[in-house]
């Protein structure tokens, strides 16, 4: 958790002055968030780190990314998700 310090320091740098500006930062923060998992479940299904090429064991890999777009309290949050493997 951020002490009250840094939290006015997040505030000031990201200029977050209002309520929709934010929804825009945790619209933003939730979308890095969700992708950063989203690849962290693709590596531990594949076996291998995202440009790992040497650990690659497998014959699946990754096949690009495809536009989703989720609902949240935040609004609509546009992600690039990635394909299945094949």
């Amino acid at each position: 958790m951020l002490e009250k310090d840094e939290l006015k320091k997040l505030l000031k740098e990201k200029k977050i002055k209002s309520l929709d500006d934010f929804n825009t930062f945790m619209r933003d923060i939730s979308k890095e968030v969700l992708e950063t998992f989203f690849d962290g479940e693709m590596s531990d299904f594949l076996g291998y780190d995202k440009y790992d090429h040497k650990a690659k064991e497998t014959d699946n890999s990754r096949n690009g990314h495809s536009q989703k777009e989720v609902k949240s309290k935040f609004g609509a949050i546009g992600l690039e998700v990635l394909q299945d493997p094949r």
